[in-house]
């Protein structure tokens, strides 16, 4: 794997959250975590890959991150049983590992 996927998956990835922040819907969440699972599996890969242990690191925070967010949404997905058009809006978790903002931007 090489960088410009990762960075491509993460570009949908926002794209799809941009959309996602108009409206919250069920099916907007659905591209989010479409695209947040190839990413999943870019970083798996990457992290694999990586001997600097910095890199290492926040990948981990990263894959860290994707796991608490996917916890959280199959957890409202069953609490609400939606359809396509029902509002689907969740908060990060307390201490749950935030969106790696600068890991994004040093790989950019």
């Amino acid at each position: 794997m090489n960088n410009s996927e990762l960075i491509n998956a993460i570009r949908r990835s926002n794209m799809a959250y941009k959309a996602y922040s108009k409206e919250k819907y069920y099916y907007q969440a659905l591209r989010i975590r479409s695209i947040n699972k190839v990413i999943y599996t870019l970083l798996e890969d990457l992290q694999l890959k990586t001997d600097d242990i910095y890199q290492n690191n926040r990948i981990v925070d990263y894959i860290f991150h994707l796991e608490d967010w996917f916890a959280q949404f199959e957890d409202l997905e069953n609490r609400l049983k939606p359809t396509l058009d029902t509002e689907f809006v969740f908060e990060r978790l307390t201490n749950s590992f935030s969106y790696p903002k600068e890991f994004i931007k040093k790989l950019k």
